[in-house]
């Protein structure tokens, strides 16, 4: 049954009622949300070198995370006194349910680990939203609250009266508190008492230990008869709930007298040293952070939190106060209005063309009517596959605007003509090249073409409910609002112009025709053969080496290369030379819209968290005088790493202001003589940092041996330095300056001569080399606490100290230099391991062009893998480098992915024309269509970037729409008896023409808004791309069509015609009469 114009039109506007209703369920985000496969451990061991602490700890986890189902990759690192594990995870996998199985495994293995090693929780796997730093994940806004009391205080009445409110709300998915500074029980000795009554920190802690502790005393017979009875026998020591004051707690005996604890201690509650310092404009306070869940609409979120905040606030005691220093949610809606203000000039432009194109309201209506049911209803998809709405989605919908209104005009147009379907084959056809072209997409895995999921996804929705609304809506319309018919005048008028251009076109057909030859050698060279990027000479062990070098090599070929390069390259040389082919912009894709300056600072090995934070407030109290500074946010998150990011008022951020403070900065920070700072944000970067140089080449090595591993990097290092080119060697990955490394080598015959031996060796070192703290845990003020052990002063011993102090044997005293010898040995700051290989970097400066580079590198690399035993290979080392090489099969796999879309396109053309001809004919117009791109990214300087890449897929699918749509009529006339040849084409050129122009300016002008205003480099690379790829179609579409019909033009001539009732154009030639 066929349902009328009025029930599909009925149907239409339900779907709209439908996907409008649902707009307020839409998740809204400014970036694209995904969740990390990667999962992270991280572990400390006071003390221990990165060798050791890799043998004992590192080696023994990895050995046990490698059973892990869907583990892809396990990388770790290890330095000096620390290290951590991250996992790359299956995406199937359940992440989880893998972080409680990997949670359930280190608590396995770490009662077999050597004692003092501490391993933090597994972490990672969140969702986030694809922001470039950590610590914004799903960060929607932040509260300062500030009250009287301490910040434990402060804390515990959030913790009480804000957090269980705001946690709870519907999309949000976590709030918690920072900056509370928490207190702790603190025991201080004095060192040199515990020395001469024999004392240690451990001693303490052991001791309180014990006072609570229950402990097996083994088993006693307690029955013979009948039969033997046991029972176990236990030291019973004081119950938990003993609240004896610890400090009348006996220690030991002297003399007779007994010395209690209250005697050689003192018992103090204090805030602890912090471990981090998070302050916000050089103050500290109790931040209270919200994140908001995935799939949530934050701008309507934050909202909610704002109401609910306000009402809490009401009931605050007095001097309690919270203020809102932080509101990601703004951002979102800034971006919002820029990319809605963007679809909405777009949307504005691409109606006035078609006023001005049609002079019809009705037609504009029809038009503008279908554009408003395809949004609406393709929110109802959007819904469903739970596509978010964020940059990439809304640039998606207003590229899809210039694209689906192609379908809605060419329908409209045939249907306004002819009142059949016959059309939708070519809508049909062309919607499904520009989807095939967009799906290979989703086969690229790199972080921007990632993002572009969803960009693609929209697009795909929007072409596909545009095919229904070409077929059902756009006639039942039509049957409703019928279009004005065209007046006679004008007509009788349009057609004599179109008698006038056949009789042109055919003459320049037949011009075509017979220089075709000299055509396809123009198109050839306008497109280019890469000779530019043949190298002079390859590696002789190559098979034909000799020929090769012998021509390419040669002097005369050398003198005309740059001639022949520019003669042959074509429009190809000048888009890769001109325009550059670099990457670049995939990181300008990830910053921040907003001005912001961001200064790091290192500190050398052996500084403390409290000299990183000193620094810190110089830098905060400098900056405090700036008042076009809006914030400036200090995190302190080691005693070897901090980071500050400032902002500047709205109205400071695009004169002058951020550049001059960022040059006082610069001079500030080089007054802080510890600290190795980096300043970047505005203009060029900034680091005073001169052992941290960047080095252009980097090569691998990699083994299952560290020690062998090492050698063989040695080995590599010689052999480079050889080359006169090669400068700045260097091995390892970090080039901070190192930690040296002792190693005590004893005598064990003198050291039992001594009365000593290895453990009292080594407990008397530990004395003078580690920090003297320990810790437990006991009753204080009826609260079960930790208490701190440390001593009053800290005591650092030197070389010499560890030489010359005397250490003690069993009634003895001598000195380490008596017994045994320490000498500096190399130690590295980071050992690396990838799949449990080890890694070692040997960086360097090459001297000289790319390729040179490149082919020495090849050669080192063969020949020191040939010299490796098995277990042991060099690879590359910038992992940056080379990225779609090492995609697919070491072949650029940018071409490859076009080569795919083509071939794609090609095999849809065959089907729905069912001609492999046709579709060769329909495909050869992409390749030239490029020209027009390469053009474009020569005079605008686009590089071959992922903007670019995206432009060459889209254009792929775009330019061969207006072939197909002149083809599918042609098929149509054919089909109803015309004759095959150039009569036929012309006629079915002339009906499509006028929506073809239509439709590719229509493309164009939706592009318009990407090329306005301060858009990143992403889309205006794919703007320019995919709008030159296009206007050069169209004429290469007028050129190149009349080339592939076989049928003689030269032979017939236009003689007359009738303009008398049903106009009638008749061409005679050699015994024939035919009508167009």
């Amino acid at each position: 049954m066929r349902l009328s114009a009025f029930s599909i039109n009925t149907i239409f506007v339900v779907m709209m009622i439908l996907g409008i209703s649902l707009i307020p369920r839409l998740s809204l985000q400014l970036e694209p949300s995904s969740r990390s496969n990667k999962l992270n451990i991280s572990f400390s061991w006071t003390n221990a070198n990165p060798e050791l602490l890799e043998t004992e700890v590192t080696t023994k986890l990895e050995g046990a995370f490698a059973r892990i189902r869907g583990l892809n990759e396990i990388h770790s690192t290890t330095g000096n006194g620390y290290g951590a594990i991250e996992l790359t995870i299956d995406p199937k996998e359940n992440i989880d349910a893998v972080k409680l199985y990997l949670s359930s495994i280190i608590r396995s293995v770490a009662p077999g680990l050597p004692e003092g090693v501490r391993i933090s929780g597994v972490s990672g796997g969140e969702i986030h939203d694809g922001r470039v730093q950590e610590t914004e994940r799903h960060l929607l806004m932040t509260y300062v609250l500030t009250g009287p009391g301490n910040s434990k205080e402060v804390g515990n009445f959030a913790e009480d009266r804000i957090v269980p409110v705001i946690s709870t709300m519907p999309g949000v998915e976590s709030m918690n508190v920072t900056g509370i500074v928490p207190f702790e029980w603190i025991m201080q000795y004095d060192r040199e008492l515990f020395a001469d009554i024999g004392l240690s920190a451990n001693d303490i802690s052991n001791a309180i230990s014990e006072y609570y502790f229950r402990k097996d005393g083994g088993k006693i017979l307690t029955e013979t008869v009948p039969e033997k009875k046991y029972s176990y026998l236990v030291f019973k020591g004081n119950s938990d709930d003993d609240k004896t004051n610890i400090m009348n707690l006996p220690i030991k005996v002297i003399n007779g007298k007994i010395i209690y604890l209250h005697n050689i201690v003192a018992l103090d509650y204090q805030e602890s040293d912090p471990g981090s310092y998070y302050r916000i404009n050089g103050l500290n306070r109790i931040n209270l952070n919200v994140y908001a869940a995935k799939n949530a609409n934050m701008i309507e979120l934050a909202g909610r939190v704002k109401t609910e905040m306000a009402q809490l606030t009401e009931g605050f005691p007095e001097n309690y106060s919270v203020k809102l220093i932080r509101d990601n949610s703004t951002e979102i809606k800034d971006e919002l209005s820029q990319i809605l203000n963007r679809t909405g000039v777009t949307i504005l432009i691409l109606l006035l063309f078609v006023y001005l194109v049609s002079r019809d309201f009705r037609y504009l209506g029809i038009i503008t009517t279908c554009l408003l049911a395809n949004l609406s209803i393709a929110l109802v998809f959007y819904y469903f596959f739970k596509i978010e709405l964020h940059l990439y989605t809304l640039a998606g919908i207003t590229v899809s605007f210039g694209i689906i209104i192609d379908s809605v005009i060419v329908m409209t147009d045939h249907y306004r003509h002819f009142h059949n379907l016959k059309a939708f084959l070519a809508v049909l056809a062309a919607t499904l090249t520009t989807v095939g072209a967009l799906t290979v997409i989703f086969n690229m895995d790199n972080t921007i073409m990632r993002n572009m999921w969803d960009f693609s996804a929209v697009i795909i929705i929007n072409l596909g409910v545009s095919l229904a609304v070409a077929l059902f809506f756009v006639p039942a319309l039509m049957e409703k609002i019928p279009l004005k018919r065209q007046n006679r005048k004008r007509k009788i008028h349009r057609q004599k112009r179109i008698v006038r251009f056949n009789r042109r076109y055919l003459r320049f057909a037949r011009f075509t025709r017979k220089y075709k030859k000299i055509a396809i050698i123009i198109t050839l060279l306008g497109f280019g053969f890469p000779v530019f990027l043949l190298p002079s000479s390859i590696d002789r062990e190559k098979r034909y080496s000799a020929a090769y070098n012998t021509v390419f090599g040669s002097e005369t070929y050398l003198t005309i290369k740059p001639y022949i390069d520019k003669a042959l390259g074509g429009s190809l040389r000048l888009f890769m030379e001109g325009g550059g082919d670099t990457w670049l912009q995939s990181r300008k894709a990830t910053e921040s819209q907003k001005t912001r300056l961001t200064l790091s600072m290192n500190m050398p090995h052996g500084a403390t968290i409290k000299q990183m934070n000193e620094a810190f407030e110089k830098l905060e109290n400098f900056l405090s005088g700036f008042e076009t500074i809006a914030t400036f946010t200090s995190d302190v998150s080691s005693a070897n790493r901090g980071e500050m990011v400032i902002t500047f008022q709205e109205e400071h951020e695009k004169d002058g202001s951020p550049e001059q403070v960022k040059n006082e900065l610069i001079r500030f920070a080089n007054t802080i003589g510890n600290g190795d700072s980096e300043v970047n944000g505005v203009g060029r970067g900034f680091s005073n940092r001169t052992s941290d140089e960047f080095r252009s080449e980097s090569i691998k090595v990699i083994g299952y041996n560290y020690r062998k591993v090492l050698q063989y990097a040695d080995i590599l290092k010689q052999r480079l330095e050889k080359n006169i080119r090669v400068k700045k060697l260097h091995i390892g990955s970090d080039r901070s300056p190192k930690t040296k490394a002792f190693a005590v080598e004893v005598d064990k015959e003198k050291l039992a001569r001594n009365n000593s031996n290895i453990n009292n060796l080594l407990g008397n070192l530990h004395s003078l080399t580690y920090s003297g703290t320990s810790s437990t845990r006991a009753y204080i003020n009826d609260e079960y606490t930790t208490i701190d052990i440390r001593p009053e002063k800290k005591v650092e011993a030197s070389v010499w100290d560890v030489r010359n102090r005397p250490l003690r044997g069993d009634k003895s005293v001598f000195r380490l230099e008596d017994v045994g010898d320490i000498t500096e040995e190399k130690n590295f700051e980071n050992i690396t391991k990838r799949n449990q290989e080890y890694e070692v970097e040997v960086q360097y400066d090459f001297i000289g062009a790319y390729r040179l580079s490149e082919k020495v590198k090849e050669r080192e690399m063969k020949a020191i893998n040939q010299m490796m035993p098995v277990g042991f290979r060099v690879k590359e080392g910038n992992d940056w480098k080379n990225y779609w090489q090492r995609e697919i099969g070491g072949i650029d796999a940018r071409i490859l992915y076009i080569l795919l879309v083509i071939g794609l396109i090609y095999f849809i053309c065959a089907i729905l024309l069912e001609s492999l001809r046709q579709a060769a004919t329909v495909i050869c117009i992409t390749p030239i269509s490029f020209i027009g791109c390469f053009l474009g990214g020569y005079f605008f300087g686009i590089g071959f970037d992922e903007g670019c890449l995206a432009a060459f897929i889209l254009l792929s699918g775009l330019s061969v729409n207006a072939v197909l749509y002149i083809l599918n009529d042609y098929n149509i006339k054919v089909r109803e008896g015309a004759p095959r040849g150039i009569r036929t084409y012309i006629k079915a050129y002339n009906a499509k023409i006028i929506p073809i122009f239509l439709t590719i300016a229509s493309t164009l002008l939706g592009f318009i808004p990407f090329l306005i205003g301060d858009i990143n480099p992403f889309w205006k690379s794919l703007a320019i791309g995919t709008m030159s790829g296009l206007t050069f179609s169209l004429p290469v579409l007028i050129i190149y069509l009349p080339m592939t019909f076989r049928s003689p033009v030269a032979s017939y001539k236009l003689i007359g015609c009738k303009l008398q009732g049903k106009k009638k154009c008749w061409f005679v030639g050699r015994n024939l009469k035919s009508k167009i």
